[in-house]
């Protein structure tokens, strides 16, 4: 927990955006780019370098299904 009601403000602002940002931006996007990959019309996605979660997210699936995990790689 945090030491005191500063920090305590602090971690809940934190906590709020990042719900916030993630249920209002991050997956509305997520649906409208999976629509689109399932349409066949998007050959590859590149990955920046600030999605290195996803970049490992995608390298560990390749792996586990035998895909290629050098074709999994960021712009940075």
């Amino acid at each position: 927990p945090p030491i005191d009601e500063e920090g305590r403000r602090k971690a809940e602002f934190n906590l709020d955006v990042l719900w916030k940002v993630t249920t209002t931006e991050d997956f509305p996007q997520s649906d409208r780019i999976h629509a689109n990959l399932a349409s066949g019309a998007i050959r590859e996605l590149v990955f920046g370098r600030n999605e290195p979660a996803l970049i490992h997210y995608h390298k560990q699936i390749a792996r586990a299904v035998g895909g290629a995990i050098d074709d999994i790689a960021s712009t940075g």
